[in-house]
């Protein structure tokens, strides 16, 4: 969702106040990220540290190509924010190089090659997720097939990501409507493919579905950027999300639908906040 689209839905978000924004968010994801790191090894740290400077040397180089200045685009901290939600989906194990390319797909083609931040129609995470679970499927196979995760500790992970996202609810850095939709699909969904005699393969409410649905349900669908602004808008893009993370999830052909069920998502943004926006503010827009 472009500023311009933005503006026209009622909200015009302050550049000024993006680095706040941001540095709130990525606050609010600490706690999950420290959980992920105690229960899964210095793996997870490891590719934290080497992820966030890679994604600015990245923005770095994209913005001298374009002939933007370095300031304050690089200090908005939304390179930062994308590398670490990339990094907190990706397997503990995952390769250097293979990161790399998640986020060289991230901030340089899903991002600056739109027009940077603020112009991109596509979550940046989601994107480099997507590459790499398409090349690489093998990588998320074996993640699923022997997951490392002690008995409980997903459940205290998924519990720290949705108490920082309650912390940003409060600061009202995020809407509620599009979390808890995303929730509300994505748990009726997987209860009825349960009841319905899905195989124990197919998505379920614990494990790594459960930390990743909470990452994705507070702090990936709600990015004001890519998903819808409307109240109405917002609760169909988080429970069209949270139903087709599921479906893809249990009938795709990767480990993990979320990446494709929000990039369609963002497809389908601009159309629902055009058919969702309130009559008055719709008719105040007519030329």
């Amino acid at each position: 969702m472009s500023w311009a689209r933005q503006a026209q839905a009622g909200f015009t978000p302050s550049v000024r106040n993006v680095p706040r924004i941001m540095g709130l968010v990525l606050l609010a994801l600490l706690p999950g990220a420290l959980a992920r790191i105690a229960f899964l090894g210095a793996d997870v740290a490891w590719l934290l540290l080497l992820a966030v400077p890679v994604a600015l040397g990245l923005e770095a180089s994209m913005l001298k190509l374009r002939g933007r200045p370095l300031r304050p685009f690089l200090g908005d901290l939304s390179a930062p924010l994308s590398a670490v939600l990339l990094t907190l989906l990706l397997p503990p194990l995952t390769p250097w190089w293979m990161l790399m390319l998640g986020l060289f797909v991230a901030i340089v083609l899903a991002k600056q090659a739109f027009g940077g931040l603020g112009e991109n129609p596509f979550n940046p995470a989601m994107a480099g997720y997507a590459t790499l679970l398409i090349c690489f499927p093998s990588n998320f196979d074996a993640w699923v097939a022997n997951n490392p995760w002690a008995s409980g500790s997903p459940a205290w992970v998924a519990g720290l990501y949705a108490l920082g996202g309650l912390f940003l609810i409060g600061k009202k850095i995020i809407a509620w409507q599009t979390p808890l939709a995303m929730l509300a699909a994505a748990t009726l969904t997987a209860l009825a493919l349960q009841l319905g005699g899905a195989p124990a393969t197919s998505f379920d409410l614990h494990g790594w579905s459960l930390a990743t649905l909470m990452l994705a349900a507070f702090f990936i669908v709600t990015d004001p950027v890519t998903g819808c602004m409307s109240p109405r808008g917002r609760v169909l893009f988080g429970a069209g999300a949270g139903l087709l993370t599921v479906l893809l999830t249990r009938f795709g052909a990767t480990a993990d639908g979320l990446p494709f069920a929000v990039l369609s998502m963002n497809i389908a943004a601009p159309w629902i906040d055009r058919h969702t926006r309130p009559m008055r503010r719709q008719q105040e827009l007519q030329p």
